[in-house]
């Protein structure tokens, strides 16, 4: 037994089986076809799983370092140009190695249940260095939003990516978003405008029946259009219409809606603490904020695709929002002063280092149950008996 993963989840992989559905126009005749290409320039002898890893590792190398020159996204004209540039070549390499994984995977004859674990579990994680990258270019003042704004962009981006995979856990399809490529594309275009044209190119109004509105602000509505009047809404339409035609899992209301409650939990709770601080943590400190959101939101979600691929029962709770639990009503309801910013920084690095413990161990867990390797198409010696 492992640490984390106990015999019948294990045994649960066994008969897992992928399914999608990608009805995109523009990733079926744009993106597929390019992946397609440059699939051709990778070598065979990379595993699937290594260029999933390595596209991962660009967005959290773009965070640091704009993190360097903007902390707190309030001086994104004093940021270099190169460093636009490089986030525009890490941002369009991480969604090509994401796009061509699977590819890989299936050239190499090395496709298995770790392998969309695995990409599915760091992408519940990347989404929020997507959307953190959207305030590095905007940022906040004049031209930008507040910190409260940017938190609730982030809660609609997390929310649209969990609501995806509850869909596939009840219906047993993961439906590819028609935006997702489309956003990610348009991602790497406003870095590379940055880069050429500076984040002026971002500072100008536009004015309606003499109302005055910024880009930031209608992109942040274009935004919460997209993700809670559209791709949510779908989501649930998917749910109930697998029930109705018998095409689901079939799941009593209450198991069907479990895999939501940590969610339920962590989204009030978060916005809370940044909306009422006492010290006004969120303002003085967003970027940790930020990552401390996105940290528990990729461990909420991690969990429940490992039960939705080993068909077991979904967590109803996740352990690492107790001090969320604790902090929250203690820090909007009481000043304590600069005791918060160390509750912030220790929560999020206890947070972090335990999610990817958990990651770590629970891949090794995988592999060892299969008998693959993580980074390698070698294969390893047969066993004789598994768990």
């Amino acid at each position: 037994m492992g640490r984390y993963l106990d015999k019948d989840l294990l045994r649960g992989f066994d008969s897992y089986k992928y399914s999608s559905l990608d009805t995109s126009p523009f990733s079926n005749y744009v993106m597929h076809p390019f992946w397609n290409w440059f699939l051709k320039l990778v070598p065979k002898n990379i595993a699937a799983n290594t260029l999933t890893f390595v596209g991962f590792l660009l967005l959290p190398v773009s965070f640091i370092i704009l993190s360097y020159y903007d902390y707190d996204f309030s001086k994104n004209s004093n940021i270099p140009r190169w460093v636009w540039l490089m986030c525009a070549f890490n941002n369009f390499m991480s969604h090509t190695l994401d796009g061509i994984d699977g590819k890989q995977a299936r050239r190499t004859n090395t496709s298995s249940v770790l392998g969309e674990l695995f990409d599915h579990g760091l992408d519940a994680w990347s989404t929020s260095f997507f959307a953190m990258a959207i305030f590095d270019i905007f940022g906040r003042g004049e031209w930008g939003a507040s910190s409260i704004h940017l938190l609730m962009v982030l809660n609609a981006i997390q929310c649209t990516f969990i609501f995806s995979h509850w869909e596939k856990y009840n219906t047993g399809v993961l439906y590819l978003p028609w935006a997702y490529d489309l956003a990610l594309v348009g991602m790497t275009l406003a870095y590379a405008l940055t880069y050429l044209f500076g984040v002026e190119v971002w500072q100008y109004d536009i004015y309606y029946e003499g109302q005055r509105y910024t880009v930031g602000f209608l992109l942040e509505c274009l935004l919460y259009i997209s993700n809670y009047a559209m791709s949510v809404p779908v989501c649930i339409f998917n749910v109930l219409l697998s029930y109705k035609n018998g095409t689901g899992k079939m799941l009593p209301f209450t198991e069907s809606i479990r895999p939501l409650i940590p969610i339920v939990l962590f989204f009030p709770l978060i916005t809370l603490w940044g909306a009422y601080s006492q010290t006004g943590i969120l303002e003085s400190h967003p970027r940790c904020f930020f990552l401390l959101s996105s940290v528990l939101f990729a461990s909420i979600t991690t969990r429940m695709i490992v039960n939705q691929m080993s068909g077991t029962r979904a967590q109803a709770f996740n352990w690492l929002l107790i001090p969320l639990i604790i902090f929250t009503p203690i820090c909007t309801l009481y000043n304590v002063d600069v005791y918060e910013v160390y509750i912030l920084y220790t929560y999020t690095g206890f947070a972090t280092l335990a999610h990817i413990d958990y990651g770590q161990c629970t891949v090794k867990e995988i592999a060892d149950y299969l008998n693959i390797n993580v980074f390698s198409i070698a294969k390893r010696p047969a066993k004789d008996k598994r768990i």
